[in-house]
């Protein structure tokens, strides 16, 4: 068994999540055993974004020859030989009274640095103030919120609370991809 087979097994057993090409956070993953046949599908990782169900398989052969970048992202070819990108997260959640906590604090800075949370939706959209309140449960529950740049401020407006870089850590930036 290379040692590359070793080191993605090693860290997809320890993480507690894992992206495809900065998909969704996955879980769950489970890894079939070695066969020492180049093809043999050994990960499998399944996501849905509600409306289609997405597969990504890496074989034996593909985990051998794939590299770890700088970041520590995997970077393989998947059983179509399509380049995939895998990430591993350890997810911490928060317990439920630090998590009460947290979001109760994200929620007075929020009140204390505006006049009114209407006033959020009249200056920056009615996304801006649902993501606000996304962001308030994501920490309360230990999670993130998704957040497109062209849609809503929420980034900005987190960011310069006096907390703003403990809350910047609850939100994935997400860029849509420009029509060609």
């Amino acid at each position: 068994m290379s040692n590359t087979i070793n080191k993605f097994l090693d860290l997809l057993n320890v993480a507690s999540a894992v992206t495809v090409d900065n998909g969704a956070m996955l879980t769950g993953i489970e890894a079939e055993k070695l066969t020492g046949d180049p093809d043999n599908q050994m990960v499998r990782f399944t996501w849905t974004d509600g409306e289609y169900d997405y597969t990504d398989i890496l074989t034996e052969g593909g985990i051998a020859q794939g590299v770890f970048d700088s970041d520590g992202k995997f970077v393989t070819k998947n059983s179509e030989g399509e380049k995939s990108v895998i990430r591993f997260f350890a997810v911490e959640r928060l317990d439920e009274v630090s998590g009460k906590h947290a979001a109760a604090m994200f929620f007075q800075e929020l009140l204390d640095s505006v006049e009114t949370l209407t006033g959020i939706a009249v200056e920056h959209g009615s996304r801006t103030l649902a993501d606000l309140m996304y962001l308030q449960n994501a920490i309360l529950i230990g999670g993130f919120i998704d957040y497109y740049p062209d849609e809503s401020k929420v980034l900005e407006i987190a960011r310069v609370l006096p907390s703003g870089e403990q809350w910047s850590k609850f939100i994935k930036v997400e860029y849509l991809a420009s029509p060609t």
